[in-house]
């Protein structure tokens, strides 16, 4: 935790520890902007029929934040257990099937 009472952000590189705080927060302003550009193109009477969102993929994180500034508490945030590896789970399990498919198709 920063001094100022923010998550303190670190990455590690050779031994070296960086604090990283600042091009999160950034990065963060910079995702903000990306879901207002999202919720404007899809409209506020679409989300209104939207009940839940699921986040996955390693920015899914930092998008919660903003997401519920942005469009509020009346939807239903689903944030995937280790969702960093989500999307690749997903092509794992698509490739598993596209492979089993094919083997069953030359049997």
């Amino acid at each position: 935790m920063n001094e100022d009472g923010t998550t303190k952000y670190t990455l590690t590189v050779r031994n070296q520890t960086l604090d990283i705080s600042v091009s999160v927060a950034r990065a963060k302003i910079q995702l903000e902007g990306y879901v207002d550009r999202i919720v404007t193109k899809v409209g506020s009477s679409s989300l209104e029929t939207v009940n839940s969102i699921v986040l996955a993929g390693g920015g899914g994180a930092f998008l919660l934040e903003g997401l519920k500034k942005r469009i509020g508490n009346g939807h239903e945030f689903v944030q995937l257990a280790q969702s960093q590896f989500a999307i690749a789970q997903g092509y794992a399990e698509l490739g598993i099937a596209a492979a089993k498919r094919a083997e069953t198709a030359t049997a």
